[in-house]
């Protein structure tokens, strides 16, 4: 009987594990993506704080 019972906590923490497993998968592509808009998000305000600088200068002469 107690190896039954031992079977059956083992199945149990394999379905934990693989369930960890599983969140962890999802959870790196969203990551990626969070970081992805991020960097585009800070090269489009980089863009046009170059735009908007270049426009303070030429306007200066």
């Amino acid at each position: 009987k107690p190896r039954k019972q031992h079977k059956k906590m083992k199945r149990a923490l394999m379905a934990l594990l693989l369930a960890y497993k599983l969140k962890f998968a999802t959870l790196i592509p969203t990551m990626i993506g969070g970081l992805v808009l991020l960097v585009s998000t800070t090269a489009l305000a980089g863009f046009f704080f170059a735009i908007f600088a270049a426009l303070l200068g030429l306007r200066g002469n």
